[in-house]
């Protein structure tokens, strides 16, 4: 380990990690070697047969600052140019690509699985695609998964570092033209802003399709209500062969649930950080990246990103033809220098939900929310329907058409106005002799403002507030 934030971690014993040939795809078992895998040959039964020769360097050995080895599947196309190479980091097996639990996952939602090559690392890339097209495919097991050594952790710095080790030992490879992208969706997106925040110099893009950022509020606490139930099904893919550890994160729930613990601070991404292009990915509707995907867009530091918000599940888009070439625009640009355009590609492109199923989708803006978006405040009565005391649920009295007949109303003392931080451009207390607050927690995080009567100074808001952010 080489993080100080190791000694604040949580450990339990890693689950077996079972080297049938089955189990984690027909080619888990462990041999670094290199082979050549031909045109027209099917990986397994189910998945559509390989339309090009790859060069596969098999469970290659790759050492970490710390000494530490960890062990990677590198697809190569048969060139001798040097080639750019993509990278799945997550915890969910270098080869599991045939493992009956994600075939069985696919045909589930109905895609099936002839889709992909059977190379195919969950959330991640098709190395067959990829290579047709001129590039590399790096799919490492992390650190403490599978033959992989050490203890594995889960976000923050030490994946980070890592991340940042195996791109710069990807770089300094004789196939390799030093260029490198992150891509993936779920817990491949969400690796890629802290990896991309430690500032990897041969790392040139990032693709995060659809990852939460913040595993505190987007995960373990979300709303500040603990929630053990994904990480826990999140930990049994922490598989080893070497009697590893793993880190327990529903045990350093109990040991640090306050945001302030260092351990809790080393899971939250910085995104300012990164200076990449970025090509982020979101939806409206996944209950654990939505929020993060979006905050990790606003906040990110680089002068080149776009922003595309779908209508679908985050597997059924990455993996849809359409999306993956558009993917290739945005990566041939970047990492193979082609002049096609993609520069002009609209920094936002959102969708708008039809309650009868009439979705209007990539939308153009320059900004998201978009521009000219009028968000409406809410009216409550004065006691706050004395119910907020049992669950503290708001309930609205009254519905407004527009901010200027809500905030009229409580000038008149007829409630409360919520609104949002953006709409107090300091006149409109004067203009409707009314008071504002911008009730914050102890972490200076914005929670609730609240337009009032001037006259009244409504101490049980204040302290409802001062209860709700104490829990």
């Amino acid at each position: 380990m080489t993080v100080d934030v190791m000694k604040e971690m949580q450990f339990s014993d890693a689950f077996a990690y079972i080297d049938d040939g089955v189990e984690h795809g027909v080619l888990s078992p462990f041999e670094t070697k290199e082979l050549i895998l031909k045109k027209g040959e099917k990986i397994a039964e189910g998945f559509k047969p390989l339309d090009t020769d790859i060069k596969m360097l098999k469970d290659t050995p790759v050492k970490l600052r710390d000494g530490v080895t960890i062990y990677t599947e590198i697809y190569l196309p048969i060139t001798n140019d040097k080639v750019p190479t993509l990278i799945a980091w997550s915890p969910y097996g270098k080869s599991a690509g045939t493992a009956p639990k994600y075939k069985n996952l696919f045909n589930m939602l109905g895609m099936g699985n002839q889709w992909n090559s059977g190379l195919t690392k969950f959330e991640a890339s098709d190395p067959a695609y990829w290579t047709r097209h001129g590039y590399a495919v790096a799919n490492p097991d992390m650190r403490g998964i599978a033959h992989s050594e050490g203890n594995t952790t889960i976000f923050g710095s030490q994946e980070a570092q890592d991340g940042y080790d195996l791109i710069e030992w990807i770089a300094q490879q004789d196939w390799s033209n030093s260029k490198t992208a992150l891509t993936g969706t779920s817990y491949l997106a969400w690796s890629q802003w802290f990896i991309a925040a430690e500032r990897p110099p041969h790392l040139t893009a990032i693709n995060p399709t659809e990852g939460l950022s913040d595993a505190y509020r987007d995960l373990a606490f979300i709303g500040g209500i603990p929630d053990k139930n994904f990480i826990e099904r999140l930990a049994v893919n922490h598989v080893s062969a070497n009697y590893a550890k793993r880190e327990d994160l529903a045990k350093e729930m109990d040991a640090n649930p306050l945001v302030t613990a260092p351990v809790r601070q080393d899971k939250i991404a910085d995104t300012s950080k990164i200076e990449v292009p970025a090509f982020v990915i979101g939806s409206y509707s996944n209950t654990l990246h939505t929020m993060g995907t979006f905050r990790a867009w606003r906040t990110l530091g680089s002068k080149d990103k776009w922003l595309r918000i779908h209508d679908r599940q985050e597997w059924p888009y990455y993996y849809d033809k359409n999306n993956t070439e558009e993917l290739r625009r945005f990566f041939d640009h970047y990492l193979l220098g082609k002049d096609n355009g993609w520069e002009n590609t609209a920094p936002v492109r959102y969708t708008t939900i039809g309650f009868q199923g009439k979705n209007e989708t990539d939308i153009p803006a320059t900004s998201f929310p978009p521009a000219g978006v009028n968000n409406q405040p809410i009216i409550v009565d004065n006691v706050l329907n004395q119910g907020i005391k049992n669950g503290y649920n708001l309930k609205a009295n009254h519905y407004v058409k527009n901010l200027s007949q809500g905030l009229s109303m409580t000038a008149l003392g007829n409630g409360l106005a919520f609104l949002y931080s953006a709409m107090n451009d300091g006149q409109l207390e004067k203009q409707y002799r009314i008071k504002i607050k911008d009730l914050t927690d102890n972490f200076g995080n914005q929670n609730i403002v609240i337009a009032m009567k001037r006259s009244v100074d409504n101490l049980l808001v204040e302290s409802i507030f001062k209860k709700i952010v104490t829990l």
